[in-house]
């Protein structure tokens, strides 16, 4: 129990930090979001009536903790450029970015675990080489460039489908589904290749461990060690590599929307930045920090359940 309230303490605290310095950022940052938002033909007394109507023209810190306490109770403030709460803005666009997240992450897990064990299974085959060349292949594809080479192939030459085009989840969810399936696979490509590596390495390093020839000594087969034995401890490593995996999902489909002008998160943050939208890029700047921390947190409470270790200490 002393282990989690720590954990905690720090997540909060590290999560203050993050607010501060998501505010601070914007705050040295070159630029008026007034000025943009009113347009260069604005006179210097309609910008600065917008700035006082804004509160830019508060302290700093005063700025800081009305954001702040605003944020938590779910209100970013109000788009400069859109002209609507930001928080319904991130509203309408979560369901997408969460949705593709999900969708490379199952894909990533069930694609890469079998691989992982599969490849270690084989790893004296004469197929070692080839295993290795798709795996280094596969971490090397940015995911925006395996995106554009998926919407030439599958879109352009074989019509699997129509890109730029999305089709809503009310009006067709399983073609709202099929279409995300392929800006999926841009995402977890590179991240399948990742996390079979390290599973790989993970397994064999406990192959090479004490505990592996005793239970070869007791008669037990190769397969019996593997999944009663190895594998539980081979998958702990493995899940602070898949935490990271997880919140690098969630900002990198952030990039992969643009490829497949998905209407996300992707989108309204390359649009915020474009348009100095401060509080719209504040808002998804946090989240993502916010989904980096909060993972690094479940996996160092999962870590109490799963390797006995950290429970000792």
């Amino acid at each position: 129990m002393k282990y989690i309230i720590k954990k905690t303490i720090t997540l909060i605290l590290t999560l203050l930090t993050v607010t501060f310095l998501t505010f601070i950022a914007f705050e040295i940052i070159p630029g008026d979001s007034a000025l943009t938002s009113l347009g260069t033909d604005a006179t210097p007394e309609q910008v600065e009536a917008l700035r006082e109507e804004l509160g830019y023209n508060k302290p700093v810190l005063v700025r800081y903790k009305n954001w702040l306490f605003d944020a938590l109770t779910g209100d970013f403030g109000t788009s400069t450029n859109y002209k609507l709460p930001v928080s319904q803005l991130i509203k309408e666009r979560l369901p997408i970015t969460l949705s593709l997240a999900v969708i490379s992450i199952l894909l990533t897990v069930g694609i890469s675990v079998p691989l992982g064990i599969v490849t270690t299974k084989k790893r004296h085959s004469r197929f070692e080489g080839v295993h290795q060349f798709f795996i280094h292949l596969g971490m090397a594809i940015p995911p925006f460039f395996l995106g554009i080479m998926i919407t030439l192939v599958f879109g352009l030459t074989f019509k699997f489908f129509t890109p730029g085009t999305v089709i809503s989840f009310a009006d067709n969810k399983p073609q709202f589904f099929y279409y995300l399936i392929f800006p999926a696979i841009a995402v977890a490509v590179p991240k399948i290749a990742m996390m079979t590596k390290f599973l790989r390495s993970s397994i064999k390093r406990q192959l090479e461990l004490d505990y592996v020839r005793t239970a070869y000594s007791k008669g037990s087969s190769s397969n019996h060690v593997l999944y009663a034995h190895v594998l539980k401890n081979a998958l702990i490593p493995v899940i602070t590599f898949f935490a990271m995996m997880v919140a690098e999902v969630f900002a990198g489909s952030i990039v992969v929307e643009q490829v497949f002008n998905l209407p996300g998160l992707g989108r309204l943050l390359v649009s915020g930045i474009g348009n100095r939208d401060y509080p719209v890029v504040q808002a998804i700047v946090l989240y993502i920090a916010s989904l980096v921390i909060l993972m690094n947190f479940i996996v160092d409470v999962l870590y109490q359940f799963i390797d006995p270790r950290v429970r000792a200490e």
